[in-house]
């Protein structure tokens, strides 16, 4: 199946830009380590803001780590991220537009304020009565390494952001025994459960090397009624691994922060959607590529793997990916690409639904222009994003770092494009608005991975 795009780009030089990217009815909003900008369908940016200036941070201290969604049932925005300083004290924010329109005004709150400890990461998930945000705690101040000392998961009474106060919070943790805890985004109206997932699950039996469980978090109830409640089921399934660098013309790594947790996850109609990095061996190559680990489960009182495959290219790394569903059941998948012969490109890539690991051609968002240079970490952002559009919901917005500048090695770029499957009915073949640049992304059971521990 072929995939319609209309794109629109923007870059600066901070790294890494960890992109989020949310439709609402009329405009686009992105958010990346240092700027929210608000788009026009149609490519025009309309509006921006620094983010420090936005949540009015601190002196001393920076902005990072957004995660941005559009809720379509109380047609609101809703922001999360961090601030910290060099100590690693920081602060968690989550902030709620008042309307549907994300020039208009925002109400912001702190969730958490720590001394020496970093809240990395936080995640939001909105269903219809909560909000959920987790995020991973690591103490300790420069010069020593970070410690990770547990999870947080807060669960926000939802009628309160909405009204523009400070919301009733339920928290569970610090909690060790999990690790990068994500939020699905809830696309099925009125469901009252927040689904969550993270890797690396306890298991009680039945697990090796090359089996792991997979944690499946239901929450329930609210701050408000005093009857927030966590339930977990833990599924098997094959274990993942650390994926090696990934590799660009100039012969130095992409990255070398590059971890097989999840990042992205979605929930519709009883199903969830997973991606997150993996290692494997792409079908024809001869060596381990960083692959995209895509998982669907059944949730419920009892939830269950129904699909668990790597996305792989021989020859080509594939990283950083986020996973969109759409009201058919169809999988949309944005990420980075880059090899010895590519330089780091935006890609995104389809799977019907029936057959989701049967992907369709992938379509590039926009070409590298030169290999990724930034010193002294060479950090790339940890996330893509994908997210529906509240207007038509068969129409699914993408978003995925790149390469953007031939002379200045450190200036990464962001590209956004809306995808569609369209179907001919009569020859059920697809049919593309216009030649679009193509690769090969086939799909392949996961290898065995091999024993290690988390950072």
């Amino acid at each position: 199946m072929d995939l319609h795009r209309e794109e629109a780009l923007y870059h600066q030089d901070i790294q890494p830009p960890d992109t989020q990217l949310a439709a609402g009815p009329t405009n686009l909003a992105e958010a990346d380590n240092d700027t929210l900008s608000i788009w026009s369908k149609s490519g025009a940016l309309l509006a921006s803001a620094d983010l420090n200036a936005f949540f009015n941070v601190a002196a001393g201290y920076d902005f990072s780590d957004p995660r941005l969604l559009y809720d379509a049932e109380s047609s609101r925005w809703f922001l999360t991220g961090l601030s910290f300083d060099s100590l690693n004290d920081s602060v968690d924010y989550i902030a709620v537009s008042e309307t549907s329109d994300p020039r208009g005004t925002w109400d912001k709150f702190v969730l958490a304020r720590a001394t020496a400890v970093l809240g990395d990461q936080p995640m939001v998930g909105v269903d219809a009565d909560k909000v959920v945000v987790s995020w991973d705690d690591f103490s300790g101040s420069p010069p020593s390494t970070p410690t990770f000392t547990g999870q947080e998961t807060h669960v926000l009474q939802k009628s309160d952001l909405l009204s523009g106060v400070a919301a009733h919070d339920a928290v569970f943790g610090p909690d060790t025994m999990r690790f990068r805890i994500v939020p699905a985004l809830t696309l099925t109206p009125g469901t009252t459960t927040e689904w969550l997932t993270y890797n690396e699950a306890a298991c009680t039996a039945g697990c090796s090397a090359t089996v792991s469980a997979l944690g499946v978090v239901a929450i329930t109830g609210t701050p408000l009624a005093g009857n927030v409640a966590w339930t977990e089921g833990d599924p098997k399934f094959t274990a993942t691994n650390a994926p090696p660098p990934p590799r660009q013309p100039s012969g130095v790594p992409v990255t070398t922060q590059i971890e097989d947790h999840f990042i992205s996850a979605v929930w519709r109609g009883g199903h969830m959607w997973i991606a997150g990095n993996d290692a494997c061996m792409p079908a024809g190559d001869s060596a381990m590529r960083s692959c995209l680990r895509l998982v669907e489960v059944v949730t419920g009182s009892s939830p269950a793997v129904i699909q668990d495959f790597d996305a792989s290219a021989r020859g080509i790394d594939l990283y950083f990916p986020a996973v969109m569903v759409d009201p058919a059941g169809d999988i949309f998948v944005s990420y980075t690409k880059s090899s010895p012969g590519i330089y780091p490109t935006a890609a995104a890539v389809d799977g019907p639904v029936g057959s989701p690991a049967t992907l369709g051609n992938e379509i590039v968002l926009a070409a590298g222009r030169a290999s990724y240079l930034a010193p002294p970490n060479n950090r790339w952002g940890d996330y893509s994003a994908a997210a529906p559009d509240p207007s038509n919901p068969s129409q699914i917005w993408v978003t995925a770092e790149y390469q953007a500048d031939t002379i200045d090695a450190t200036d990464w770029g962001t590209a956004t494009a809306e995808v569609t499957i369209y179907i001919r009915p009569s020859t059920n073949q697809s049919v593309a608005s216009s030649p679009q640049p193509r690769g090969s992304v086939t799909q392949s059971s996961p290898a065995p991975a091999s024993p290690r521990t988390h950072p």
